[in-house]
């Protein structure tokens, strides 16, 4: 009997990259192939500041023929164990993880920045497997108008980039 092949858009079938440890939690930041070299820079400095800082590993995952979009993963401890400054004199509690994604976007906003003369606005995505995206919407969509409300962010859940598993959806 012939194995099934399940694609989306041709898709070619992937595996997760990284299995996680005990007390570890993984992110996979999308971003426009555009920006990858400011992301990395040439000799990689970025992304080794990056796990220097966080403790984290940082992998740039391979290239998908047609998407114009390319994923980071990014996998480190699950438990709130660092201090960042969210506004004048306010801090909240992150996993060395969720530091790692905010390095990446913050230095996406410079690369953008850098482009347009600091008049820019942000996009990035973040893919998460559709067994997770009831947990982000909440009951109604609550949670994304909350998180909508107390940030100013548009968030939308859309069908994912062709560099995606098949049965991620990304988070914009």
């Amino acid at each position: 009997m012939q194995q099934q092949k399940h694609h989306r858009h041709s898709r070619s079938p992937r595996q997760p990259l990284i299995e996680l440890q005990p007390g570890q939690v993984a992110f996979r930041v999308v971003f426009h192939v555009s920006k990858i070299d400011g992301l990395i820079s040439h000799s990689g400095s970025v992304i080794s500041r990056i796990r220097v800082e966080t403790g984290c590993l940082v992998h740039c995952e391979e290239a998908v023929k047609g998407s114009e979009h390319r994923a980071f993963a990014v996998v480190g401890s699950a438990s709130p164990e660092r201090k960042i400054a969210v506004g004048e004199g306010e801090t909240v509690e992150v996993s060395g993880a969720q530091e790692a994604v905010i390095m990446f976007l913050e230095r996406m906003w410079g690369v953008d920045a850098k482009k347009d003369g600091g008049q820019h606005e942000g996009y990035c995505g973040l893919l998460a497997n559709t067994s997770q995206i009831g947990a982000v919407v909440g009951r109604e969509g609550r949670n994304i108008k909350r998180m909508e409300r107390d940030s100013g962010a548009h968030i939308r859940i859309l069908p994912a980039p062709l560099s995606a598993l098949k049965e991620d959806r990304l988070i914009q």
